[in-house]
């Protein structure tokens, strides 16, 4: 599995972060079944790479870990430096001090790579954004429509749906209370299915071990989705003009990332039962 980011055009943004916003940083999340390169449009030249937003990435983190440190003398008069991220207690220090550090969130990033090209997801079209402002129901006619398709690319399937079901938890306001309950992930998973199968001309009958086989790549890539979302609000913190407090709004993503990582990445047929 190749997973890149990819700089992609201005846009008026999503609600009150401008997710997506990207008039100086934002970043796509794009996989490149073939290739595993992404693109860049940096400047009117264009001609990056990913090399050069993980050194963007790198830089932010080497800059916050100095305003974090403080000088102190120990007994015998020598300078030492102390005072990571975790543990300041000036008010700069303090929204960050949940953000791990460039070298945890890199081993992440790998970690991830490896159990998730272990997970079966069939790579279809997506969304990539499929919070509710960018889905829109009409009651009079029935119908489900989407909106801002900028995000949109090849991708696992199971990414868009874990991306989706993250969304329930809100953007300005994170409460992953609201995360959908396993019965109605189930529902909504078969009626995908049914839908899905019905599309490419086949039998439309879904069983309870597909369900159960698509819950639990969903599962697992929600992972990525939070994980791709908190380094999307921790760049844009830097980058972003808005007046959103976009550090928070990472801290919330990791956070949950962290929380049902050890969980989620445990989850397989041979075990689960619903």
């Amino acid at each position: 599995m190749n997973v890149v980011f990819r700089r992609v055009g201005k846009r008026k943004g999503r609600g009150s972060t401008g997710r997506g916003c990207t008039c100086r940083g934002g970043l796509q999340l794009s996989s490149h079944p073939l290739c595993g390169e992404g693109e860049t449009d940096i400047g009117r030249g264009g001609g990056g790479c990913r090399k050069v937003k993980e050194a963007a990435a790198a830089a932010w983190f080497r800059e916050r870990e100095r305003e974090s440190t403080v000088e102190v003398r120990d007994g015998r008069g020598e300078k030492e430096k102390t005072g990571d991220l975790a543990g300041c207690t000036s008010s700069s220090s303090l929204a960050l001090r949940e953000v791990p550090s460039y070298e945890t969130l890199m081993a992440e990033m790998e970690s991830l790579k490896i159990h998730l090209s272990q997970t079966d997801s069939p790579t279809v079209l997506c969304h990539n954004d499929l919070l509710t402002k960018n889905i829109i129901y009409n009651s009079f006619e029935g119908t489900v429509k989407f909106i801002d398709y900028e995000y949109a690319d090849y991708n696992y399937q199971a990414f868009d749906i874990g991306n989706h079901f993250n969304e329930f938890a809100g953007v300005t306001d994170v409460d992953y209370s609201l995360y959908p309950s396993r019965e109605l992930q189930r529902d909504w998973l078969t009626a995908y299915l049914e839908s899905y199968k019905h599309s490419t001309g086949r039998e439309a009958t879904v069983t309870d071990a597909e369900v159960t086989q698509l819950y639990i790549q969903v599962c697992k890539f929600s992972l990525a989705s939070n994980f791709f979302w908190g380094l999307w609000a921790i760049l844009q913190s830097r980058y972003s003009s808005i007046d959103f407090d976009f550090q928070r709004y990472a801290i919330a993503r990791l956070g949950y990332y962290f929380e049902k990582k050890e969980e989620y990445l445990g989850l397989t047929l041979s075990h689960f039962t619903i």
